[in-house]
């Protein structure tokens, strides 16, 4: 299975082998809002990409169509109907018969990509404008992008020229951009994560970056403060950088990240615990450094998916493990809620 989560919301979805979409916490669909195991989603065909965000999730389907559903900003919808609410999948047309590669969900601010290139957006960030639109591409030129991701009102993207490109509310500043910008000093980007109000970025060589709201210590730079432009990430012990960096994720204030080793790093805000059970400070403190995070045993991490203020790991026995602050259930264990835990628990995955 593939999952996802999102730092802007409270769902975890999966998709499973045959492409058929899953979600447990906050689904967005009529009748079943809330649930704490996994459910398919309903009137989809299969998908290659999902996104949930604070009041709306998306689908990208294997022949290139777009579904949204959710409370908020729905693309589609006309400027006369600026709160419309999609109960259950509805497709979203698109101009010239485009066929759709990749969607992300943040807020108020959601972003598609084309298999032409293009770029589009819904949801403006004043909250203003629920029509799909097409954006500029800017300093991104003809790059092609690849693996969308959305904050607090912005949209970020490596290329594959290895720079990242962000538009709307640029994070650590004062700036809106309509078009991507090139985001300074980066050339060799794999990939990028977005948090509510900051970006990482796993560089080729495993290091990582960032910035943006940093007062939480999300940055991992051994420091407490905004950065307008990004700054490496450093060591446990700051006298370097963090290395071998495989996996990466953000959340609402914090940022984790998985080694080639399969040991887990979070830093920033612990809020509900992220630092997990072992953590000596308690869970309101914050730190800007990354801090080793051995809650498995002999079991390693494959990968890190950032919730609100939760993690959520895949470990080396194929089983998914969260914990932190669960709102509506997106643990997918069967668990009432809202809850805190800083003991990692096992989600029921279905056969």
């Amino acid at each position: 299975m593939r999952f996802e989560a999102s730092p802007t919301g409270f769902s975890l979805t999966a998709i499973d082998e045959r492409g058929w979409l899953l979600i447990c916490g906050q689904t967005f669909l009529e009748g079943n809002e809330y649930v704490s195991r996994f459910v398919e989603v309903p009137q989809l065909p299969p998908v290659t990409r999902a996104a949930a965000g604070a009041d709306r999730c998306a689908a990208v389907t294997t022949d290139g169509r777009l579904f949204t559903w959710g409370g908020g900003p729905v693309a589609g919808c006309v400027a006369a109907e600026p709160r419309c609410v999609a109960v259950n999948p509805k497709e979203v047309v698109f101009p010239r018969g485009e066929k759709v590669t990749d969607a992300a969900v943040g807020d108020l601010f959601s972003a598609a990509l084309t298999a032409s290139g293009r770029l589009y957006r819904w949801g403006e960030t004043d909250n203003a404008d629920d029509v799909l639109t097409e954006i500029g591409r800017g300093e991104a030129g003809r790059t092609r992008l690849t693996g969308l991701s959305c904050g607090y009102g912005f949209a970020a993207a490596p290329g594959e020229d290895g720079r990242v490109y962000v538009w709307g509310r640029l994070p650590g500043t004062e700036t809106v951009s309509d078009e991507p910008v090139r985001a300074e000093g980066i050339d060799d980007a794999q990939a990028v994560a977005c948090g509510c109000r900051h970006i990482a970025v796993l560089h080729r060589d495993g290091t990582v970056s960032a910035w943006g709201s940093g007062g939480d210590g999300r940055l991992g730079t051994g420091r407490f403060g905004d950065e307008p432009q990004p700054c490496r990430v450093v060591s446990p012990d700051g006298s370097g950088l963090l290395t071998g960096v495989v996996s990466l994720a953000a959340g609402a204030g914090h940022t984790a990240a998985v080694d080639g080793d399969g040991r887990l790093f979070v830093w920033g805000r612990n809020v509900g615990g992220v630092f997990g059970s072992g953590y000596r400070f308690g869970c309101e403190s914050a730190v800007p450094l990354p801090v080793d995070v051995s809650l498995f045993g002999s079991r390693s991490v494959r990968k890190v998916y950032g919730g609100h203020d939760c993690l959520h790991v895949l470990l080396s026995d194929g089983s998914l493990c969260s914990w932190g602050l669960e709102t509506s259930g997106e643990f997918g264990c069967g668990a009432a809620v809202p809850r805190i835990t800083d003991v990692p628990q096992k989600a029921e995955l279905p056969d």
